[in-house]
Order: structure tokens, then sequence, then C-alpha cells
């Protein structure tokens, strides 16, 4: 799954992808991916992430807000139909805040990005890994380590095989 959008942008394309699995008798096999950020302090992960959060979002819309778009019949024809929904350009005018509560994207404390992922896990049948985007431009080098130990240290163990009845892969 794209690391821009929350579940709710996506159900429908997951049912039909989950839909057409049963019917041809596959197992599905979804790789759930998110912009994410973590710090201690819930305040502090909210500010570190800011500017490079805004900034991975505008860098994901700018071909759509800042060029002359495709028509919608080329789109279309070349199986790119995502990209006349508007839901990129829509993206781009989200406030930071409403990213984060909207679960676009997730910052916050490990106990804040394990909530996240447990909810994710319970509304998204046939997740078998969920993976971080922990620098997509513009985050200073230490920051980028530092969610890579947190989620390491303190997100990943929780889900270890064994820790809960369902068992996807974090990477």
């Amino acid at each position: 799954m794209p690391p821009l959008l929350p579940y709710v942008a996506l159900e429908k394309q997951l049912d039909l992808y989950r839909a057409k699995c049963a019917e041809h008798g596959t197992t599905p096999d979804i790789v759930w991916i998110h912009a994410c950020h973590l710090d201690d302090d819930r305040d502090t992960a909210f500010r570190e992430a800011r500017d490079w959060m805004v900034g991975f979002i505008k860098g994901n819309c700018s071909p759509l807000i800042e060029y002359e778009k495709p028509s919608t019949e080329g789109l279309l024809k070349a199986d790119y139909g995502f990209y006349t929904s508007g839901i990129m350009e829509q993206l781009n005018e989200i406030p930071y805040e409403q990213l984060i509560a909207d679960d676009y994207i997730w910052v916050g404390t490990p106990d804040d990005i394990a909530e996240r992922i447990e909810q994710t896990l319970e509304i998204c049948p046939g997740i078998a890994e969920i993976a971080i985007t922990v620098n997509a431009g513009g985050i200073e080098h230490w920051m980028a380590i530092k969610n890579q130990e947190l989620f390491a240290s303190r997100v990943i163990p929780r889900f270890r095989v064994g820790a809960r009845s369902a068992e996807p892969a974090l990477a």
C-alpha cells in the first residue's frame, strides 16, 4: 500500500483484492507502508516531524499540482485512474495535525505507533507486513536513526510471534 493514505481511502480496492484472491484461491499479501516519526515525548515527535512530513506529502503531490495533468482519458487508458480522483490534490491541502489524526501519517510515541499498528491490523485483513518510512527526505540523519532505533526496540517486540494472535512481519 502506498505510504500516504489511510485505510478508508484504500478500503474498496483492498476489498476487491481480497475478493479476487478468494475467488482464485490465493492468499492476500498486503504490505502496509506508512511514513512514521517517533520520540519518547509526543510533542517533540510532532514538532520534529512537521517539516519533513509536510515536505513528503507535498513532494508526492507535486506532479499533480505543479505541472499540467495528463488527460483523464490518457490516465484511464494507462490504468492510472487513481490519479484522476483528485485525492492527491486534496491530500496536499490537509493540515499537518489532521494528517496525523486521520491516519495518513504516524507520528508520536512508541505507544502511539503500536496503537496505530494494532488498529490497522484490526481493520485490514490480509496484512502480511508492516513497514515504515522514516526518512522521506528533509529529515536530519540522526532523526532517521532515532526513528529506526525506537521502532526496533519499543514497537517491534510487541508484534513478535506469540505476542499477538495475527502475526504480520514488521519491517
